[in-house]
C-alpha cells in the first residue's frame, strides 16, 4: 500500500519512512502501561489509545512524527537543492544507461534458475557482475 500510494506522489523507495512513521504510531496505540512501567521503571500516565491510555501518547507520537519529517525534508532540500545547482547529482547519460555499477563491476547480466523439484515450482533470478580490478604492481613487472 505505502508503494502504491507514494507511488502517485513520485517518492523513490518510500517503504522505510513509511514503515518507520506505523511503528510510531502503533507505539501510540498499542503501548500498555505495564510494558512502558517495566521499560521505564517508574509509574506510567500515558500509554497506547487501545489500551485505555487516551489521546496523549498517540498526539505525541504524531507530533514527533512531523517534528521528523520536517527535520528530515529541510536538510533535504538544502543539501539536494546545492547538489542540485553545481549540477553534482546526476552522472553521464552513459553510465545512466548502461547503469551506475558498471564502472566498478562491467558489464552485468541478469540470470534466471528454474526449479521443479518434489512438486514445487521454484524460480530464482539474480544479477550476475564481473568485477574488474586494476592490476596490482607487480602485474606490471
Amino acid at each position: 500500500v505505502s508503494t502504491q500510494s507514494t507511488g502517485m506522489i513520485r517518492l523513490n523507495h518510500p517503504v522505510h519512512g513509511i514503515c518507520g512513521m506505523w511503528g510510531v504510531v502503533a507505539g501510540g496505540l498499542f503501548s500498555t502501561k505495564e510494558a512502558l512501567e517495566t521499560i521505564f521503571d517508574h509509574p506510567i500516565q500515558h500509554f497506547g489509545l487501545l489500551y485505555g491510555g487516551g489521546l496523549e501518547q498517540l498526539g505525541c507520537q504524531l507530533v514527533g512524527i512531523v517534528v521528523v519529517v520536517g527535520w528530515v525534508s529541510f536538510w533535504a532540500v538544502l543539501i539536494f537543492g546545492i547538489t542540485s545547482k553545481f549540477h553534482l547529482l546526476r552522472v553521464e547519460e552513459t553510465e545512466e544507461i548502461h547503469g551506475i555499477d558498471s564502472r566498478g563491476f562491467g558489464p552485468c547480466t541478469w540470470a534466471r534458475i528454474e526449479t521443479y523439484e518434489d512438486g514445487y515450482y521454484e524460480e530464482y533470478q539474480f544479477r550476475i557482475c564481473l568485477l574488474y580490478t586494476s592490476p596490482s604492481p607487480r602485474d606490471r613487472t
